[in-house]
């Protein structure tokens, strides 16, 4: 998302509403704390079922 200029975008997005630097760096935090639990959700709910030998089941 770096090379996409995503962070970017979203810091000069966030500029312009009104946002100080210190509000940024809040809801960065926020979104990313948010953000990284919903993936962990994700990620466990298609995590692959193997047996002990490593075959799928």
């Amino acid at each position: 998302m770096n090379e996409r200029g995503v962070f970017n975008s979203l810091r000069a997005w966030l500029i312009k509403l009104g946002f100080s630097y210190w509000q940024l760096f809040w809801v960065t935090g926020f979104l990313a704390f948010f953000i990284s639990s919903v993936s962990k959700q994700h990620d466990h709910g298609h995590a692959d079922v193997r047996s002990g030998d490593g075959r799928e089941q």
